[in-house]
Parts: structure tokens; sequence; C-alpha cells
């Protein structure tokens, strides 16, 4: 049995691999993965968000072609093609936005997401916590009428006997880890080539890690109720077109206290993907194997006055882990590529590992030749990332409100027409994005800016809705998706 198996983790971000917060390794199993396989050091997601990122990684798709909230008709799916050529295909998704609700569903043999008919959102408190967290979440959105109203929300947030702290708005790490193997006993064919995709929630916020990881990165007296209503202070501050403000919202200790919390869900999920790895070592499933990890997107931690992933395009939000692990004997077993490379290539690799033809509509390049050491870069030398919402997960395609980036391994160039500006970034001397160089760069500018345009010009603007029941828009409220 071959066994291809994707791991993906929701919201971390690239430079907390291979990083030490307050002298603790952040991601461990994942930096001991990279030194044993191939690390694509310039990856991109094909946007900022979860909506976005998705149909690349699961249809080759760039969010603007077919519509980004969740896959339709236009989409042809990673999963359809394994399945229709024989290949089983188990899914196990701890995200609502890349769920059945969303389509994601398609092609899996075996489909596990947590969302059924009397969905709870996850809620395991019984309908008396539900209900607290309900009156919770209207009172914190009512707007701030007068210093006496901020006053009395606060209080009333810390007002235990009232408002507890709900339970996990999604299902943890390691149940989706037991989950996954629970699985793989009773549906995995040893007769059959296996594709295994998983999405872990963490990190994203908000943060529930277990106690022992919050004391290995929180010396402060913050808790996870607290963490939760100063997620929500930000949320309540942020303006309908992202533009920084949402950290004047927050003091500098609640923000140091969420970027502790941050890491402590990143060490967490990182654990429980090694557990993961162990339970399907265990069963042999990775005898003759290729794994990827990575995450759908980044989040930003007030790099730029913002906590999440909203309507922007720089590097902590769209520059990802991409990790590939050999164990077929196929590949090369170590090795780091520099050229970039974007979600959109990794159905293409997936589908040419198995020796499957991929739908010429798919965007993407397969990383096969790299992998096994063919090529050291890839004919195309650039990539896209893109939206064109304000809010929520995307819906009517309105190139008024385009989002975008062209992304070479030298070279970023952001528009945002939502706030009307363009910026470029020398990422190789500038990687944290600091000295816009749109003034300095004419040449590159243009020549950025051309690619971007003959992009938009293949966009025809459409319409996506996809309508969820109350419960489903509880939980992406819980989420930070929606207001």
């Amino acid at each position: 049995m071959t066994t291809t198996v994707l791991i993906s983790f929701d919201a971390l971000r690239y430079d907390h691999l291979f990083r030490n917060r307050d002298k603790k390794q952040v991601t461990p199993f994942l930096d001991k993965m990279a030194s044993k396989g191939v690390k694509f050091s310039n990856h991109l997601s094909t946007g900022s968000g979860t909506s976005t990122s998705f149909p690349g990684i699961h249809a080759s798709a760039l969010p603007l072609d077919y519509g980004y909230a969740g896959v339709n008709e236009n989409h042809t799916t990673l999963a359809e093609i394994l399945s229709e050529n024989g290949i089983q295909t188990i899914g196990v998704t701890a995200q609502t936005s890349c769920s059945r609700v969303y389509n994601y569903h398609r092609g899996f043999d075996t489909f596990e997401d947590w969302v059924t008919p009397a969905n709870d959102g996850g809620n395991s408190g019984g309908t008396g916590t539900y209900l607290k967290s309900r009156l919770a979440s209207v009172i914190e959105s009512l707007p701030v009428i007068s210093p006496i109203a901020s006053e009395l929300k606060l209080q009333f947030d810390g007002l235990r006997d009232i408002y507890d702290t709900p339970p996990c708005p999604y299902p943890q790490a390691d149940e989706v880890t037991e989950t996954t193997l629970s699985l793989i006993d009773e549906h995995a064919d040893d007769d059959s080539d296996l594709f295994l995709w998983v999405h872990y929630m963490e990190p994203h916020a908000p943060y529930y890690p277990p106690e022992k990881y919050i004391e290995g990165f929180h010396t402060g007296d913050f808790d996870i109720g607290r963490i939760r209503r100063t997620v929500r202070k930000a949320r309540r501050a942020r303006p309908e077109i992202i533009d920084g403000s949402m950290v004047e919202a927050v003091s500098e200790a609640e923000v140091e206290a969420l970027r502790d919390f941050y890491a402590a869900s990143a060490c967490y999920v990182d654990a429980e993907a090694e557990r993961l790895f162990d339970g399907l070592c265990e069963r042999g499933i990775l005898d003759d194997s290729l794994l990827f990890f990575t995450a759908d997107h980044g989040e930003e931690l007030f790099d730029r006055g913002t906590l999440g992933h909203r309507t922007k395009m720089y590097e902590d939000l769209v520059h990802v882990p991409l990790i590939v692990c050999d164990s077929s004997g196929q590949y090369c077993q170590q090795s780091v590529h520099n050229t970039v490379t974007s979600h959109v290539d990794l159905a293409p690799t997936i589908v040419d590992h198995f020796d499957i033809s991929a739908p010429n509509k798919w965007r993407g390049i397969s990383l096969v030749d790299l992998l096994d050491g063919e090529r050291d870069t890839l004919e195309r030398d650039y990539v896209f990332s893109e939206l064109c919402h304000t809010s929520g997960l995307g819906g009517e395609i309105n190139l008024d409100n385009v989002v975008a980036s062209v992304r070479s391994d030298r070279w970023k160039y952001i528009q945002n027409r939502q706030l009307g500006r363009e910026e470029l970034y020398n990422i190789r001397t500038d990687p944290g994005e600091q000295s816009n160089q749109i003034d300095d760069c004419t040449y590159i500018a243009e020549k950025m800016r051309g690619r971007l345009q003959r992009r938009l010009s293949d966009v025809t603007e459409t319409s996506q809705t996809v309508e969820v029941s109350e419960e489903v828009q509880e939980q992406l409220r819980e989420l930070g998706y929606t207001e």
C-alpha cells in the first residue's frame, strides 16, 4: 500500500518553525521532520484566510478563478481525481470553513468534520453553556455608546458566575488525532493505495492549549478565559476596512500574552501531529509514504496593528511552511528548495506521485521534479495570492475590492484596492516588509503590476453564496470570520 498524507494546520506562521520563544522550541516535531525531509522555504498560500487557501490546496485553483466560499461545480478536487482512479480517500477536518458545509467532502470515501444536522458548533457543554456563550456574544458585539457601557462590558466579562469560559468552539488537536487513528483502524484497506488529509484547527484563535503548554510559554497571569476576552475585545475594534487600528484596543501586556498563547497552541498541535505520525507508523501506514506538512495561511499577531488573518497579503499571513518527507525511497531525503511555490502545486504533486494525470484546469505545477532532484527551479518564477472580500469568507467576486500580491523569490508586490495602496518589497533584504520600494524600483514595480493586471483580466465577476445554519453561523462568529 502506497500512502500520501497531507497534514495541514490552521493559521500556523512560517516564522514559528525553527524558533524559540522564551528559550523554548515552538515546533520541535516539525523542525525535526524538516531536517529529515525536503523544506520549501518560499511556499505561499493562495490567500490570507482559510476560504482563499483551500481552493488552492484541494482544487489547484486561485480564489478568484471560480469563487472561494467553498468549492463549487467549477472546481475539480484532488480527492475526486484520486477516488476516480481507485485511491482510497480519508479526510478529517476540525475547521468548519473547510468542511462539508462548503463542499470539501467531495471525493472522500470517509470524511469526518464534526458537522451534523444537529451541529452544536463543536460545543459540548450543553444548552446552558451555549446560551451563556451566545448572550456574551450579543453583549460583546454591541456598539460602545459611552464609557459606562464600555466599563459594563468589561465588568460583565469578569463575572465568572454568570459568564463561564465556554468550551473550545472547535474539535481540539487531541480529538482530531484520536479520530483520525480510529478512522484508519476502521476504514483503511491494506489492498488499496491511500490518501489521508488531516486538518488541525490549532493554532487558530480562540486559543485553548492545555495548561502544560501555557506554562511553557506564558509567565503572566492570563488564563484561557482572559485571553478569549482579549481576542474578543480586539475583534470588537476591527474596522470594516482593515487598516491596523485594532492594536489601539489592547495593551502591550495583552499583545505579549496573545503571542504567548499562540506559541503554546502551536507547540500543542505540533505534539499532536507527532502523536498522529507515531500512530500511523505503528499501524504500518507510513512504510511506503509521502508526507506533506503545511498551513492553510499564517496569522498576524499585531505585527501591523491587527490580530487574525484579514484582508492583507503580508508574509506573516501568506508565507507558510511546506515540508515533504519520503519513506518510499523515490525522492531526495534531505534538501532545501528556495524556489517559490504555491498551494496550487500541492494537488498536481500528489496526483503525479500516484502517476495520475492532472486536470488541464488545475493551475499548479508538480513538484516531483524538485523532490527527485531532476530540477532546481520551476518554469514559473512567481505566484499569486488574492482575495476580494472585506469580511466573512467571501462570496461576490468584486474586483474593486481586490487585495492581491505577486511574489517571486526576491520581490513582493501588493495591490490593495480597498485602501488604494501599492507596495513593493525586496524580500531577500527586507523579509519583514518594512521598506516600501514602490517609488524607488519603478521598473520592478511596473513588471509586477503588469503580471497582476494580466491575472485579473482573466477574472469574471460572479457571485457565490453558501447557506449555513444558525449553529454554523455561531461557530464562525466564535472563530472571528463573521460579526
